[in-house]
């Protein structure tokens, strides 16, 4: 965490370099949350009330997409990948597919993701919203802050006093500031440390 200033010095001192600050945001469920606003022909589902016909194997595949551009995203093999999620679904008893919502087109395709868990710190009335992806061909047009939204009132129905989550302070598309714009404020910052053994190749740089 970057208020640890004798783990920040200790860190330094082995000549490794601050290279990336990761944010926890946070968002009290007691202020006023608007209604979800979503493009022409997109609706929001829970995953429990389409999963005839939205399977696991969709929505995996729907994050992984969503997330290519993400720091740190490497490739694997999508079969392995899915066996790590089906483990998860299986094991994690935060996991519910009611708070799992899918933003679908008329035909049934998905245009995103926003997968989310019943706690947050092991508090049980802060919700962890774990995954947020939208596919790129439906990003800039207010799909991420619409299911924000959607799921902020989702989880005050039930009682909840928070919603929390994780994201990379620097963020290609710019999800810092989605989620401020939809009441989110910084609660927790951490920063990843990195010492360069050999030089490498930045993908995110053409």
């Amino acid at each position: 965490l970057s208020q640890h200033t004798k783990a920040i010095e200790l860190l330094e001192n082995m000549d490794m370099k601050a290279v990336r600050y990761f944010l926890r945001m946070t968002i009290d469920l007691h202020d006023d949350l608007p209604e979800p606003v979503l493009p022409e022909g997109l609706t929001i589902k829970a995953w429990s009330e389409v999963a005839d016909t939205i399977t696991f194997r969709d929505i995996a595949q729907t994050d992984y997409d969503g997330f290519r551009d993400h720091y740190g995203f490497t490739e694997q093999p999508f079969e392995e990948m899915l066996e790590d999620w089906e483990h998860w679904l299986a094991s994690d008893k935060t996991i519910d597919r009611d708070l799992w919502f899918l933003p679908m087109t008329e035909d049934g395709q998905l245009a995103g993701v926003c997968l989310c868990l019943t706690k947050s710190q092991n508090v049980d009335n802060w919700g962890y919203l774990d995954s947020l992806a939208v596919l790129p061909e439906w990003r800039r047009q207010g799909v991420a802050l619409a299911l924000l939204h959607h799921t902020f009132r989702a989880f005050r129905a039930r009682g909840y006093e928070k919603v929390e989550l994780h994201v990379d302070a620097e963020s290609l598309t710019g999800a810092t500031r989605v989620y401020e714009r939809a009441g989110m404020y910084e609660s927790e910052r951490s920063i990843e440390y990195m010492k360069v053994l050999r030089p490498g190749r930045d993908i995110t740089r053409k």
